[in-house]
């Protein structure tokens, strides 16, 4: 019985790896850098973007920087090391990209 709770556990922890990995979008117009990191990343974006979100792997909420703010330049430097997904948005709200962070 013990061995298959464990086996449950680690395909469900496959699970939402997978999960995870297909949230991240391939935008080519808009990229992140220095990736990895270990202090702060900086989006570059031809697009009109106001807004950029940081979320754990497992998908909980970190930070949420303006751009305005910041002039696309993020500290992340207070972060433990690991993955973290960065959902970029635009004046109206809307998602315009997601991209996979990591952070050292």
């Amino acid at each position: 019985m013990r061995y298959l709770i464990v086996i449950l556990v680690i395909l469900l922890s496959f699970g939402a790896q997978a999960q995870s990995a297909s949230l991240v979008s391939d935008n080519p117009i808009i990229s992140i850098y220095p990736n990895p990191t270990s202090d702060y990343f900086t989006v570059n974006y031809t697009e009109d973007i106001t807004k950029v979100e940081v979320f754990n792997i497992i998908g909980r909420h970190i930070k949420t920087f303006k751009v305005s703010e910041s002039n696309g330049r993020f500290d992340v430097s207070a972060f433990a090391s690991g993955l973290y997904l960065i959902r970029i948005s635009d004046s109206t709200g809307d998602v315009i990209a997601t991209k996979r962070l990591d952070k050292k």
